[in-house]
């Protein structure tokens, strides 16, 4: 068949990336990495998440890809959803999708009783990302990048004196969970704050006000993320005066099958200098455009 597909530069250094050369010593295309990622799972009204590798393997010449990967709460056998479709566009960069590909074991062994359906994969050079359904049942969105952003904020400060609170309608929140080798057992992530105000008498708004390594815990309804205490960064440089309490972040997805967890929403509840803080923020996943 002929060649469909140019090589690409695997920027992501998501793990091993291997090639492979014809008996003539030309190059045959094929590349494979394996991504650490975050599996978004959404079953009998409940959310998980958890954390899978996903081996990918690119065969430019056949034009397909083959995926590979292992999570106990999808199945109890590691399985390999094989020759998708490969695709390429300006915008999407590489996508593979098929609405009842073929599952195999890793020994390449049919398996009846998986059955994965409407499955869809792209990947952009930055980005890594899958959704497919497990048996009908069972949603799944996983991804390598998971970035929460704000949409729409609004940010209430209790009065310390009584009387009406402070109202700063301008603030965006952003979540990012760690990236690299995600560990299940403690999920952590970055939470960053531009354009906040906390009392009007602040002369300007705080930005890019970090909170680093907070604990994430997944729970049946979404995401919940606790510290007691956190000393903020502003521009890399540790603000004590900023110094956050009693940190409550909890985040709902609303997901369903159509449109993934686009639209999730966010509460945010903190003590900064002694002020009782809460904001509400629509977030959507920054990488997570519809199909």
């Amino acid at each position: 068949m002929k060649k469909i597909f140019a090589l690409i530069s695997l920027t992501l250094l998501l793990g091993t990336a291997s090639s492979c050369l014809n008996n003539d010593g030309n190059q045959e295309n094929k590349q494979s990495f394996t991504a650490s990622c975050y599996n978004k799972i959404y079953a009998d009204g409940e959310y998980k998440m958890t954390a899978a590798n996903y081996n990918v393997e690119f065969d430019f010449v056949a034009g397909t890809a083959s995926i590979t990967t292992s999570d106990t709460e999808l199945s109890a056998t590691t399985f390999k959803i094989v020759n998708v479709p490969l695709k390429m566009s300006s915008d999407k960069g590489y996508y593979f999708t098929s609405a009842l590909p073929n599952v195999t074991n890793a020994a390449g062994v049919e398996l009846p009783a998986l059955k994965i359906t409407d499955f869809y994969g792209q990947y952009t050079g930055q980005s890594l990302k899958f959704s497919y359904t497990v048996n009908g049942s069972t949603y799944v969105y996983a991804s390598y990048i998971e970035d929460i952003y704000s949409q729409h904020s609004s940010t209430v400060v209790a009065s310390p004196m009584g009387g009406d609170p402070f109202v700063w309608e301008d603030a965006s929140y952003k979540l990012a969970l760690s990236t690299g080798k995600v560990d299940a057992k403690e999920f952590t992530a970055t939470l960053t704050v531009d354009n906040v105000k906390f009392a009007s008498q602040m002369p300007y708004a705080l930005t890019g006000m970090t909170l680093e390594g907070l604990k994430v815990t997944p729970t049946a309804t979404g995401l919940q993320i606790k510290a007691e205490s956190v000393v903020p960064k502003l521009k890399d440089v540790e603000k004590p005066e900023y110094t956050i309490t009693d940190l409550v972040i909890d985040v709902f997805p609303t997901f369903n099958p159509s449109t993934l967890f686009t639209g999730e929403y966010a509460s945010f509840k903190f003590t900064c200098m002694g002020l009782p803080v809460e904001a509400n923020a629509y977030v959507y996943n920054q990488n997570q455009q519809q199909q």
